[in-house]
């Protein structure tokens, strides 16, 4: 897969597509869905690397394709 980037590329949009699909828009169109995908875009990270941090203001959406992702809070006090 990875010797040739056109199929990879193309193999990444159709995984895009069904996961939109699949999650969040059952009865689009292939035409929605072509028009949503267009923007998205595949992100790799290495294990251990962060997402993103605790109070940051969240402007993307992640579907994990592979692995998974731990999610952890900074220590905080407990609530009285």
């Amino acid at each position: 897969m990875n010797s040739n980037e056109e199929v990879r590329k193309g193999i990444d949009w159709v995984f895009i597509v069904r996961e939109l699909q699949r999650h969040f828009a059952p009865s689009a169109t292939v035409r929605e869905l072509r028009t949503m995908a267009a923007g998205l875009g595949i992100k790799r990270f290495k294990a251990g690397e962060p997402v993103f941090a605790e109070g940051e203001t969240g402007d993307s959406l992640f579907i994990v394709r592979s692995g998974g992702l731990a999610l952890s809070r900074k220590n905080r006090r407990p609530k009285k």
